[in-house]
């Protein structure tokens, strides 16, 4: 007689390690893949705080970067212009995660119209996304 029941599969962890590139919206195979990838995971061209207008988002980049000594995972939003912003913010990660499942997951064409909004909370403040046609 077959045994039904599910077995726990143990998995191990994977230890990650500063540039690990975990999620990537595009073809990163080819040369130009390449370079979009090398640029968003270099310096971003805005700041999160200098971000204060609707910017046409059509890819996301997430990658390990150190802060204060810990790895963190910062996610980078890419213009349709080819302008980036990064953000250490699990608020971003949620907020691209609800995006992916209303809209499906990036490259999304046409872009998607967003912008982010600080908001304080109870541990400080993290980072939301508003939406507009």
């Amino acid at each position: 007689m077959e045994d039904n029941n599910m077995q726990e599969q143990v998995i191990p962890s994977v230890e990650r390690k500063d540039g690990d590139i975990t999620y990537c919206s595009f073809n990163r195979t080819t040369m130009a893949g390449k370079i979009k990838l090398a640029n968003a995971t270099g310096e971003a061209t805005f700041k999160a705080q200098a971000l204060k207008d609707y910017v046409a988002v059509k890819d996301v980049v997430r990658h390990i970067v150190p802060v204060k000594g810990v790895l963190c995972e910062r996610t980078v939003l890419i213009m349709d212009d080819g302008d980036t912003v990064g953000f250490v913010s699990e608020g971003i990660v949620k907020e691209i995660n609800k995006l992916s499942n209303i809209f499906g997951p990036p490259t999304w064409i046409p872009p998607l119209n967003l912008k982010v909004v600080e908001v304080p909370t109870t541990q400080g403040n993290t980072y939301n996304i508003k939406i507009k046609e």
